[in-house]
């Protein structure tokens, strides 16, 4: 006989999932108590410091990272089946990961070396050691991959790297800035593609973020271009964390208390302001765009979270989701399903698999 716990994550990953989702004899995993998830099923808890999430692209299997290791979870189990190995180059704790489009493969990174693993027995198929010496170790990560899974974007602190995931080799290096410390950690650019190669990335310099754009025939200069205009902060408020569409034509950039998001057409053109979502209470920990670009999700310290339609500029959902801060966020593939991370209790965070049609 099934519980009412296992039945509810099936349920919510039925309706997620459709009839893409795997197999699979769900194992019951209670829930938090005095604390009702609207639409929401709890499908993993982890321990340690949290740095990131990734899900795969039908949802059926999400990776955790915090400092005691990055986790494998099946969603529809509710528990993680294995741990990814680390790298032997004393890289540390494996920071940020990326699901290969199909689904197969699984892309890392930690402060010294490249990995890849397989998505379903977390062998390591492959791992390299990036050059620390020209490239300071970046204490925050955000790998991109392209649409064909040929390529992985992999920002650092002096340059964003191109990877060849077929040769596993760094096809190319594009320089960077280096900036001073915001918030107590140096300002890391984040990446995204647009189209096969080419690249646009956002960099922080004071109250602004610039815009760089690299197409494939420039990988081997020593500059990119500039857009023109960047993206400015008000009352002299820095940005902080940003996420990209997968097409590299929608940005989001945090404030703090809010969040912005342009649309961005082409080098030369004006970024044009879309949409914004403001924290209801506290301050905003983490905020991620939709594939298409077209919602955003953000996470307070409060553990709220919100929901917003950026065609509509509009609030559509919002829920309290965890007892203490968001600190991680995951769109699926279908943009209808997401997967949080936060505090559920003293010490132990928690992953929720969640379906909003809205």
């Amino acid at each position: 006989m099934r519980t009412l716990e296992q039945q509810r994550i099936e349920d919510v990953w039925s309706k997620s999932m459709g009839s893409h989702g795997a197999k699979h004899n769900g194992k019951a995993v209670p829930l938090p108590k005095a604390r009702p998830l609207d639409g929401g099923a709890r499908v993993g808890a982890f321990d340690g410091e949290f740095y990131s999430v990734a899900a795969s692209p039908e949802g059926d299997r999400l990776v955790v990272c915090t400092s005691t290791g990055a986790r494998v979870f099946e969603t529809a189990k509710g528990e993680a089946v294995h741990e990814l190995p680390r790298s032997g180059g004393g890289g540390g704790s494996i920071r940020s990961v990326v699901f290969s489009p199909d689904g197969g493969r699984i892309f890392g990174s930690d402060t010294h070396s490249i990995m890849a693993w397989d998505a379903f027995s977390g062998r390591t198929l492959h791992s390299a050691e990036r050059d620390s010496e020209s490239d300071a170790p970046p204490i925050n990560i955000q790998l991109t991959v392209s649409e064909d899974g040929s390529r992985l974007l992999v920002p650092g602190e002096s340059s964003i790297i191109l990877w060849d995931t077929k040769k596993w080799e760094e096809a190319a290096r594009a320089p960077c800035k280096r900036h001073p410390q915001k918030r107590g950690q140096p300002s890391t650019p984040v990446a995204s593609f647009r189209g096969h190669s080419r690249a646009v990335w956002t960099e922080e310099e004071r109250e602004r973020r610039e815009l760089y754009w690299l197409s494939s025939k420039e990988w081997n200069m020593s500059s990119a271009k500039t857009q023109k205009g960047g993206l400015s902060a008000a009352n002299r408020d820095s940005f902080g964390m940003v996420s990209w569409s997968h097409d590299g034509r929608t940005v989001a950039l945090d404030k703090r208390k809010e969040v912005w998001v342009y649309r961005v057409k082409g080098f030369g053109d004006s970024p044009r302001w879309l949409a914004g979502a403001n924290a209801t209470n506290g301050r905003i920990c983490c905020a991620q765009l939709s594939p298409s670009g077209k919602r955003l999700l953000t996470g307070s310290d409060r553990g709220e979270l919100l929901l917003t339609s950026v065609t509509r500029n509009k609030d559509v959902w919002n829920t309290s989701a965890h007892s203490g801060a968001v600190w991680g966020l995951a769109f699926l593939q279908d943009e209808t399903s997401f997967i949080s991370c936060g505090l559920a209790s003293e010490g132990v965070g928690e992953a929720i698999l969640w379906k909003v049609d809205v």
